[in-house]
């Protein structure tokens, strides 16, 4: 190998690892969680086959960020948490921010608190977080439980692009 070629495996070396080195990406700092995210999670539940008939939503964000659920995360992405965005994600995952709900594909049915009626399908959305397993995204838990209890878990990657949030490909956990 000849010397003046090792400047050039040292920036090649460098531009494979960029990923790590980009600055990690803030949770959106939202007043109102967009239709856009409600919607995403229809379409996911639409194709596990989840949806169908009414589906009780709770119209506000919910405590869902936890060390269990980050600890979800973490073992579906095979990726070590960096600690200081683990910590804000504990901190901003209680926020409770409004969702915004229109009827679509899914027959939501808003719900001011989480409910506990028997055979009722209820969604239950995390506020922004970000991922601290992953510095150029941010997301959301939801769980979908039938009156609270058999939870589902899913993950809703949120991802920046000059400023516009996209929603990415909703992953399920286990817990």
């Amino acid at each position: 190998m000849r010397l003046s070629s090792l400047p050039a495996i040292a920036l090649l070396a460098a531009a494979c690892s960029s990923s790590s080195l980009l600055p990690a990406v803030p949770a959106p700092q939202w007043d109102v969680v967009p239709a856009g995210v409600v919607d995403a999670l229809c379409s996911r539940l639409r194709a596990d086959a989840v949806a169908s008939g009414t589906i009780a939503i709770v119209s506000t964000t919910q405590p869902l960020a936890t060390n269990e659920s980050l600890g979800a995360l973490g073992h579906a992405t095979q990726k070590r948490a960096d600690a200081m965005r683990a910590a804000e994600a504990l901190r901003t995952g209680g926020k409770a921010i409004p969702l915004t709900i229109h009827q679509g594909s899914c027959d939501w049915q808003p719900l001011a608190a989480p409910s506990h009626q028997a055979d009722q399908l209820v969604v239950e959305l995390s506020a922004p977080i970000p991922n601290p397993f992953a510095n150029q995204e941010s997301g959301m838990f939801a769980r979908v439980s039938l009156a609270g209890d058999s939870a589902t878990w899913y993950w809703i990657p949120l991802g920046s692009r000059g400023g516009v949030w996209a929603v990415g490909n909703i992953m399920p956990l286990v817990m």
